[in-house]
């Protein structure tokens, strides 16, 4: 079965007034929607949907975060950040960032007692 992966989008202010036609183009784009909350909202896909709409590759990594492989050294996927660029230009203004959010430092996965 192929992995699924799930990311946050986070609204501009322009975007948090047009909530509903944001949530539709990413369903049109072929991801599932979570609910709005405090100005963004979940999509959920299998792999090859983030690379036919980002144009990356996503790995799940031992910890349980996201590597996001845009084909080349990128700060902002080092940091679990998709390329906005990628977007449709229309959704571009309306989106603030596209991320996968790091895996808490705490409990089974995370370092926090490790010293």
């Amino acid at each position: 079965m192929p992995q699924r992966f799930a990311a946050q989008v986070v609204l501009s202010a322009s975007g948090q007034h047009e909530t509903i036609r944001v949530l539709r183009a990413f369903q049109s784009l072929g991801f599932e929607t979570g609910g709005v909350v405090g100005g963004s909202f979940s999509i959920e896909a299998e792999g090859a949907r983030y690379t036919e709409v980002f144009g990356v590759t996503l790995a799940l990594r031992a910890d349980g975060g996201v590597a996001i492989d845009v084909g080349g050294p990128d700060a902002d996927a080092a940091q679990g950040l998709l390329p906005r660029r990628q977007l449709p230009a229309s959704l571009q203004p309306l989106v603030a960032a596209v991320l996968f959010t790091p895996p808490p430092a705490f409990g089974p996965t995370g370092g926090f007692m490790q010293g």
